[in-house]
């Protein structure tokens, strides 16, 4: 029988743990530089903000659109 990760329910494991080696790594990285600015930094940097997604889909769609004129000019 296999037992999966508490955290991420997803790998096992490892012996004698509740935790995956990944899921162990960031609960280390918590430990040493506190769970608050583990958090604090994650929001920051992983959660983007209405305007850069906006920024982003707009980005997105330029450049489709710029290989939309340019397959159309190798068609004619």
């Amino acid at each position: 029988m296999v037992y999966y990760c508490l955290w991420c329910e997803q790998k096992p494991k490892e012996w004698f743990s509740n935790w995956c080696a990944e899921c162990r790594e960031q609960k280390n990285l918590n430990n040493v530089y506190g769970f608050d600015r583990v958090l604090q930094i994650m929001k920051k940097c992983c959660i983007r903000s209405e305007l850069q997604l906006e920024k982003k889909i707009n980005n997105h769609k330029e450049s489709i659109e710029e290989k939309k004129m340019v397959m159309t000019k190798k068609i004619i």
